[in-house]
């Protein structure tokens, strides 16, 4: 039988009352999304709390479906709560999206840069066009991470401080590689 568990911060969420307790986390809304969740209440036999998680509705909006859940398990929130996870989804939803964009978009963009390295941009206006596209590039990905950064706890921040840290040393790798 494949066990799936539910760790955060080393512990194992091995109850509905843990599961409780990390409601308003990144982590729980992770194990939402990807449906590690669904999986977790299955092969532990909460079938009532599954069967609820199956049963919602797509359609409905970010503060419904955190309400829901919430009701699902029976987690007591206050307006503060839910807005945090509102804006926290919203945040994952819109960082998910930018890093569709780039991975869709990567071939256009290594073609840039392959064209730059021949030598096939050698006129001005290709060298703007090229440098506009990495600013705005870099711009949309800063505004992303700030955002996402803004709806964490003081832990979570630390995490993706590091993350964006060598994100941005990734990058900065990259563009010396360009020139």
């Amino acid at each position: 039988m494949i066990k799936i568990f539910l760790t955060v911060k080393d512990k194992k969420i091995r109850n509905i009352e843990a599961l409780r307790e990390i409601f308003f986390t990144q982590e729980f809304w992770e194990f939402y999304n990807d449906t590690r969740l669904e999986k977790w209440l299955m092969l532990r036999n909460y079938n009532e709390e599954y069967d609820k998680i199956k049963s919602l509705s797509q359609d409905l909006t970010l503060e419904e479906k955190i309400k829901a859940v919430s009701k699902i398990f029976k987690v007591e929130s206050f307006d503060s709560d839910l807005a945090q996870s509102i804006e926290y989804f919203k945040a994952i939803k819109e960082r998910e999206n930018h890093i569709k964009y780039y991975n869709e978009n990567k071939e256009c963009l290594n073609k840039i840069v392959t064209e730059y390295k021949a030598g096939a941009l050698s006129n001005s206006e290709d060298l703007s066009r090229l440098s506009e596209h990495i600013k705005e590039t870099d711009k949309a990905f800063s505004a992303s991470n700030n955002k996402y950064s803004k709806t964490e706890n003081s832990n979570k921040e630390n995490i993706l401080k590091s993350e964006t840290n060598q994100s941005i040393s990734q990058k900065q790798k990259n563009r010396k590689k360009l020139y």
